[in-house]
């Protein structure tokens, strides 16, 4: 499990970086890659979110 895990954080590393690449070398398409990177972290965060719900309820068991 923390092998698929890792590779997730990497995927989710190299798109990052794409997106933020793609802002910075195509401004005309700058809004498109803001909101993209924006989804992005919002996608992040609520992934984190919904991880930390499930090991608290692991803990509480």
């Amino acid at each position: 499990m923390t092998d698929r895990k890792s590779i997730l954080l990497k995927l989710d590393e190299k798109l990052y970086r794409r997106l933020k690449k793609d802002a910075e070398d195509k401004p005309f398409l700058s809004f498109n890659a803001f909101l993209n990177l924006a989804l992005y972290q919002f996608d992040l965060d609520e992934r984190s979110a919904k991880t930390k719900q499930i090991s608290l309820k692991k803990d509480k068991k």
